[in-house]
């Protein structure tokens, strides 16, 4: 789990501020779009992309489109239930996501790069992790009308988008309300 915390919100418009990841990713189901996919943005600027903070709702959008299917959206949301207003439904993160996550788990960030150690993701369970993010995971974040943003731990984010036939999995994230009388365990990152 990754605690965002604070009064950040994970998602635009929406009142989450913590943010877990799934531990294991899915490889089957690439994503990447095969023209504009009406209701999600293009991010040509990796700086944007790392502001944005839309994995919910460009999830929600690739799930419901009827002009193409986008599967990897169907598996992030089926991905598990929880039945509370706490919890959103599973989603493809969007690059912003990502970066705010593996802050929350110790990373840090600086000149586009996101730095995370394979020991920061044990930690927390995400053993597997590390060996499957060599290639990048997909993120939810539209380079262009052929590509998408892809997080790769210690690499420049900056060239970091690839089409829907590279072998990167996507690692469905969870976003949740953490707070109101909660209390916070030391371990939890």
């Amino acid at each position: 789990m990754a605690y965002v915390g604070g009064d950040l919100r994970v998602e635009a418009n929406m009142d989450y501020n913590g943010l877990a990841i799934a531990l294991e990713g899915n490889n089957s189901d690439r994503w990447g779009p095969n023209g504009a996919c009406p209701g999600v943005p293009m991010y040509p600027n990796v700086t944007d992309a790392l502001n944005a903070y839309d994995g919910i709702s460009i999830t929600n959008t690739l799930a419901e489109e009827i002009n193409h299917l986008h599967q990897a959206a169907l598996t992030a949301k089926g991905y598990g239930s929880m039945q509370s207003s706490v919890f959103s439904t599973w989603f493809i993160p969007s690059l912003g996501q990502w970066k705010l996550a593996m802050q929350g788990l110790g990373g840090s960030f600086t000149e586009y790069t996101i730095t995370i150690t394979q020991q920061d993701l044990q930690k927390v369970g995400l053993t597997n992790m590390w060996e499957n993010l060599k290639e990048g995971a997909y993120t939810a974040s539209v380079f262009n009308d052929a590509e998408v943003y892809r997080f790769i731990p210690n690499r420049s984010l900056t060239d970091n988008h690839g089409s829907k036939g590279l072998a990167s999995p996507c690692y469905p994230f969870i976003a949740f309300k953490y707070g109101n009388g909660a209390t916070r365990n030391q371990d939890d990152n």
